[in-house]
């Protein structure tokens, strides 16, 4: 049996006895004008791919022979190419010797220091500063490293330099509070005066510092304790009302109370009395000054400096020496409060 049969209305295709359950008919009728339209897309496509064949793949390689007007392609041949995941290596990628790299600068830093400050005493007798050198290194170091292509963020979790943390309450005193300062002058001048007279401590240096302890009179301990001057009690079997917890140096620091203000100022006049500041008062010399400040670990000023101040600016700084405050400007501070109220002419 054929399973093709032609003629002029078309083709006929019958299905095998087999599968004609599967289909429910038993053959499949193509006319004449659909098989010609069919094959004539066919040679038009099949001659097209002749003549343009496609370009060539970057991964497939032509053997071609030489012909007279175009070469003829006789083979090609794939090639598989292997793909290389490349990813950025740089030696910082691990963090044990990011930390080494660090840590080993911070000890060249604290090396390069330590040489620095004993050549300056044993050359000048000038105890140097290290926080200030600290801060100079250090900003040099970071900037070295940050070349090296660490990271920012990384690099500042090893910085050296501690930031005092601000506290709440803190005694500050700034040119915003002209007026109140001016009140406060006006007020506790007297109290001044009378210590100066009865125990020698300029007035000028009293107003000064109780300006800068006290916030001008508005902080908790001049409000609470009558505290003035920062007055710290040592007294471990003192009285009851004797003295307030109050943070300052440390969260166990315990600050006297008094009754009044006046009392206050007497107590500090009889503080500064003491063998530790009475060279202050006592037309202070260089050489003491010096002594004091290497005896405490505290920087100095060059003796043509001191020469060239005044007797209040030599006892600000004998202040700060002799350990009243920890703070490196609290002689400036205190100076340049005395100048901008002009309190050594009161």
């Amino acid at each position: 049996m054929k399973y093709i049969t032609t003629n002029k209305a078309g083709m006929s295709i019958y299905m095998p006895p087999v599968i004609q359950p599967k289909v429910n008919f038993d053959r499949i009728f193509v006319p004449t004008w659909l098989f010609l339209i069919v094959s004539f897309a066919l040679g038009c496509w099949t001659v097209s791919n002749f003549q343009n064949p496609k370009p060539n793949d970057k991964n497939t390689i032509q053997i071609v022979a030489d012909n007279e007007n175009e070469p003829i392609v006789i083979k090609k041949i794939e090639i598989e190419e292997e793909v290389i995941e490349t990813e950025e290596f740089s030696i910082f990628n691990d963090d044990l010797i990011v930390s080494k790299t660090i840590k080993d600068a911070l000890e060249r830093d604290s090396v390069a220091i330590e040489k620095t400050c004993l050549k300056l005493y044993n050359d000048y007798q000038i105890v140097c500063d290290r926080t200030d050198l600290v801060k100079t290194l250090w900003t040099k170091t970071k900037a070295e490293l940050l070349q090296m292509g660490l990271q920012e963020s990384v690099i500042n979790k090893y910085n050296p330099v501690v930031e005092p943390k601000p506290k709440t309450d803190k005694l500050v005193f700034g040119a915003y509070n002209e007026a109140k300062a001016k009140r406060y002058i006006s007020k506790y001048l007297p109290f001044a005066k009378i210590q100066e007279n009865k125990h020698g401590i300029p007035a000028a240096i009293t107003i000064a510092q109780g300006l800068h302890e006290s916030n001008a009179g508005r902080s908790r301990l001049a409000r609470e304790n009558n505290n003035h001057f920062g007055i710290k009690c040592f007294n471990r079997s003192c009285k009851k009302g004797h003295c307030t917890n109050h943070h300052d140096d440390s969260h166990k620091d315990f600050f006297r109370k008094f009754k009044t203000v006046e009392v206050c100022f007497n107590a500090r006049a009889k503080f500064l009395k003491k063998k530790r500041y009475l060279w202050i008062w006592n037309n202070p010399t260089y050489a003491k000054y010096k002594q004091v400040a290497i005896q405490n670990d505290r920087p100095f000023l060059p003796e043509k400096k001191w020469n060239e101040m005044k007797l209040y600016e030599k006892q600000c700084n004998g202040l700060y020496v002799s350990g009243y405050a920890t703070d490196l400007k609290y002689s400036s501070k205190l100076i340049n409060t005395i100048k901008n109220y002009n309190l050594q002419n009161l």
